[in-house]
Formats: structure tokens, C-alpha cells, sequence
């Protein structure tokens, strides 16, 4: 019997505590399955919100045995553990020390004294010892990253699954990235700045940075120890800051030593304050291998993971499948209407007619849904204060979000039964179901900033990973709003570019996206002012 033949009829029997598959369920994993059992390595899944992917993941560690789950976020991880009967681990800083209890575990003594007398009551070691015992072990991607390749205590499983897979590039990317000031260089290191001007000059700085952290490195252990003997906790506490920050950043050297041929992207940054030093990879897929290669397979698995993200992440397509399922939402509960006026490029955004085009049918939405409440979505903060500026005197139920701060932006969207938040960052992490949000306005495309030298260098040399990020942040910003199968909301996209986008560029959004697209002329929109919508549309 296939390991496919032993997929249960109902997750009960699998020791979930769920009594019947959601549609789709069962034929992903039955897909999942086959695809592993016929030798592929990787499956990428592309489901929207509502399928149940959590549950699909661990059912497929299940099925194989014994796996590892990790995710972007701690609350993700938080949400396994409240549904499903796996262990977590998450970073020392998570977690009080027991033997000093003013610090976190991250403050740990043990490495300086190599014993700790509270070991067995250590809540991190507590978690550590029960996630590596664990058939099932949930993790975020860049404490998977750092344990799988830089200590021995957890070993290698059938099965990994990557959940929000879109979003492991950046993790990735923050993992191997430095990103130092000279002001933090000579406060801990020395006075050893120097202009860099090319990757060159950048690996002569790194060799000198390497070097002398290294020594200071050694220095800050032994009076850690020195403290510690005296009892001067607030002292060693410091002390072992300082020597995390020496090891943290002679890892990264190295990595970038080691890989020093693939493409390295150098930014010098200036500013009242300091001056700062960037150095990103043109390409993530050199490094994949920290998260790939410590498991037999890999699921990944997201709401916005098109087929591109095999090259993305240097999938061999003969290696991988990829399955891409329907929205279990109904497409009249969630349409999405193109009003085709403008382009909404930059540089048309900065000619006063078509803002003022921009700001009236942001009005006329508005006034249409005077008692519901609503989300606007910008490219950038700067774009969102333009249009909030502009309309904040006829609608006081208007709210410029400028944080990151997500239950802020909870609390900012309760203010009022039509409260509407405006803002660049509302496309992630960010639940607004039912009467938090009937309507949602997606200004312009979210391309990639191309003020990031990283981002400009890599679009230049491939459009297709630069049409992808845009892709993954609108559809991420236009499934904030409907979140379960009886909700239902309208979404609004004012940049006409899109239709170009769906026509000739399809294959970046998913089946389920385009099937609620429509247009919606802007002569239609002033008359919903006085009329229903259902009747106008």
C-alpha cells in the first residue's frame, strides 16, 4: 500500500481533531503524496484563505512520519499549537530566565560557565527538549535557519513544510544581509570605518570587521565571567549582548566570504546621524540550501505562491510539482472592480489631474459605503498622507496608519461603526472579516520600491521576480477583507495597469483572483452615490 492509499477518509482519523476534510483538503494531499512517493523533492501549493492549509501541513507530516513546520511569524506558530498537538520553539529572547529573572534566556550565563544550576527549570530548554522529541515541531524560519545549520540538536526529517512560502525569501534574505552603522562599528568594535565604493573595497572592510570581532569577541566572554564571579549581573548581561552582536556579525561575514562570486549588491547609506553599510545578495537561491537540504521534502505552501518561485528559490522544475486550488469563497461574495481611467505610475501620480481623479473616486467610494468601514491600500506612506491630507476634512472617519503595529491598527479601525484606514502597510498579517471591512480600495500596484538598490538591480534583470512581489502584495491586500465562506466584501482597484497585467502576464495571479475581476467605468461610479450598488454593477 502507497502511503496515498493510506490517506484516512477524515482527518479524526488521523488523530486531528477535525471530524471531516474542507473541499480540497483530501486532494491536495492525495496530490502531495503521489508527488513525494514518485520521488519529487518539492510540491509548491498555491491556496487562498479558507482551504486550510494549516491543517494540510499536519496531516502531511503525519503521513510521512515526522516533520518540521515553520512559518514568517510567532503568531502563526501560536495558532498551530491552539489547534493541533505539536511543539514549538522559539527564540531565547521569548522566554524569562530562571536564574536571573529580570533577563530572557537570551541573557543565558551557560556559555560562559558552561553549567547553569536551574538547567532542569529552564522554560527554554523546557521547549527545546520537547520540540526535538516532537514528531511534529512548528519553528520560524529564521530560528529553523540558524539551529539546522549551527548546532547539532535537531535532526534531520522526512518532511519540512514552509508555510507563507512567499515570504521565506525575505527571511532568507535578512539571514545573510549586513546591515551595519559606524556608529555601532566604534562604539563595540573600534574606530576602523571606512568608505567602501565597490564590493572590493567592501570585502577588504569585512576582512579588518572580522578580525577585530573576533578579538573582542573573546575579550567580552572573559569578563562576562569576571562579572559573574562578582555577581555584577546588569554588567554580564551587557557583555553578553555585546559578544551575540560579534557573533551574529562574524556569521554573516563568513557567509558572504564563502559566497563571494554569486552577485553582491553594496549600499552606502548617509544620514544627520551616521553613515551605514548594505550588502544584500542579487539572488536568494544560493542560499535555499540553509532551509532545503536537512529534509527528504519540501512543501511550500501560501495564498500567493506562483509557479515563479521555482526559480525564486532554485527549484529544479523536473524535481518539483506545483498545484494551484479554486477559492472555497464564493466569487460574488469578493468582487474585485478595475475602474480603467488612469495608469497610476509614479510619475502619473504626481500630475494634479489625475490626483484629483484619484482623490474624487476615492470620495464617491467613500460616500457609497458612508456606513460601512473600509481599507485604503497605498504603494507608500508618502502616497497615503497625500491622499489622507486631501480628504481628511469631509471624511473624519478617515485614519492614517503609519505603523506596523497591528493591534493599533485594530484599535484605530474600531473608533467608529464606518471607521476607514488608509495606509502602505495593511496588506499582511492583518485579519478585517466581516464588519471590519465591507470595502477595500487598492490605489495603485505595489511594485517593489525602486530606491532600494537591491530591488533596482534585481529588476533589471529579471522582470518576472519584479512583477511577482507586485503581484503577491495586491492579492495579499485584496484577501484582507473576505476570510470565511458567509463573508463577503467589494474591492476597488483604481491603476488600469492591471488589466494590461492580467491579459499579458496571467500566469502571476492566480485562477481564483482573475474570476472576480470586473470593470467598472467611472461614469457607473458617480452614479453610485444615489443608486445600489447591485442594481448599478
Amino acid at each position: 500500500m502507497t502511503r496515498v492509499d493510506s490517506i484516512p477518509s477524515t482527518p479524526t482519523e488521523l488523530g486531528l481533531r477535525y471530524e471531516k476534510w474542507r473541499v480540497f483538503q483530501k486532494i491536495a494531499l492525495e496530490k502531495i503524496i503521489e508527488s513525494f512517493d514518485n520521488g519529487k523533492k518539492y510540491f509548491l501549493l498555491n491556496a487562498p484563505t479558507g482551504v486550510g492549509k494549516s491543517l494540510i501541513a499536519v496531516a502531511a507530516c503525519k503521513l510521512l512520519g515526522r516533520g518540521y513546520i515553520t512559518t514568517h511569524t510567532k503568531i502563526l506558530q501560536d495558532q498551530y499549537v491552539s489547534s493541533f498537538d505539536v511543539a514549538t520553539i522559539k527564540g531565547r529572547n521569548n522566554y524569562k530566565c530562571r536564574y536571573i529573572p529580570k533577563n530572557t534566556c537570551e541573557d543565558c550565563i551557560k556559555p560562559i560557565l558552561k553549567s547553569c544550576p536551574f538547567s532542569d527549570l529552564c522554560p527554554y530548554m523546557i521547549d527545546r527538549t520537547r520540540a526535538i522529541l516532537h514528531n511534529i515541531t512548528i519553528m520560524n524560519n529564521y530560528y529553523f535557519t540558524i539551529v539546522m545549520n549551527y548546532t547539532d540538536k535537531f535532526d534531520n526529517r522526512p518532511l519540512l513544510v514552509v508555510d507563507e512560502a512567499h515570504l521565506l525569501e525575505n527571511d532568507l534574505m535578512s539571514f545573510v544581509e549586513i546591515n551595519i552603522s559606524k556608529n555601532v562599528v566604534k562604539k563595540y568594535i573600534g574606530d576602523i570605518w571606512t568608505d567602501v565604493n565597490d564590493f572590493e573595497e567592501a570585502l577588504e572592510f569585512l576582512n579588518t570587521l572580522y578580525h577585530e570581532s573576533s578579538l573582542k569577541y573573546s575579550l567580552v566572554i572573559e569578563m562576562a565571567k569576571e562579572c559573574l564571579e562578582y555577581e555584577d549581573y546588569d554588567e554580564a548581561k551587557e557583555l553578553m549582548k555585546q559578544s551575540r552582536l560579534y557573533e551574529k556579525l562574524m556569521r554573516k561575514i563568513e557567509t558572504i566570504l564563502e559566497n563571494k562570486d554569486i552577485g553582491w549588491v553594496v549600499n552606502k547609506v548617509k544620514t544627520k546621524r551616521t553613515e551605514k553599510l548594505l550588502l544584500k545578495p542579487l539572488h536568494i537561491h544560493p542560499f535555499t540550501d540553509l532551509v532545503f537540504e536537512h529534509t527528504d521534502h519540501v512543501l511550500l505552501m501560501s495564498a500567493t505562491l506562483s509557479k515563479n518561485y521555482m526559480k525564486i528559490y532554485g527549484i529544479d522544475e523536473d524535481d518539483a510539482e506545483y498545484l494551484e486550488l479554486p477559492s472555497p469563497f464564493p466569487r460574488q461574495n469578493r468582487p474585485l472592480y478595475i475602474i480603467p481611467k488612469y495608469e497610476l505610475s509614479k510619475t502619473n501620480l504626481d500630475k494634479d489631474y489625475v490626483m484629483n481623479w484619484v482623490v474624487k473616486c476615492i470620495s464617491l467610494i467613500l460616500s457609497r459605503h458612508k456606513f460601512e468601514r473600509g481599507i485604503i491600500h497605498t504603494s507608500s506612506t508618502n502616497l497615503a498622507k497625500k491622499i489622507y491630507d486631501r480628504l481628511r476634512a469631509k471624511f473624519d472617519r478617515l485614519y492614517l496608519i503609519d505603523s506596523d503595529n497591528k493591534d493599533m491598527v485594530m484599535e484605530y479601525l474600531k473608533q467608529k461603526d464606518n471607521s476607514v484606514l488608509i495606509g502602505a502597510n495593511l496588506h499582511t498579517g492583518l485579519d478585517f472579516r466581516d464588519d471590519l471591512a465591507r470595502f477595500q480600495i487598492i490605489v495603485n500596484l505595489p511594485y517593489p520600491s525602486l530606491e532600494d538598490p537591491q530591488v533596482r538591480a534585481r529588476a533589471k534583470v529579471d522582470r518576472d521576480w519584479y512583477l511577482t512581489k507586485m503581484a503577491e502584495r495586491l492579492i495579499q491586500s485584496y484577501g484582507r477583507a473576505v476570510r470565511h465562506e458567509r463573508d463577503r466584501a467589494v474591492c476597488y482597484v483604481l491603476d488600469k495597469r492591471l488589466i494590461k497585467l492580467i491579459n499579458y502576464n496571467g500566469e502571476h495571479f492566480p485562477v481564483w483572483f482573475k474570476e472576480a475581476v470586473h470593470l467598472l467605468k467611472y461614469d457607473k461610479l458617480e452614479e453610485m452615490e444615489n443608486k445600489e450598488m447591485e442594481v448599478v454593477l
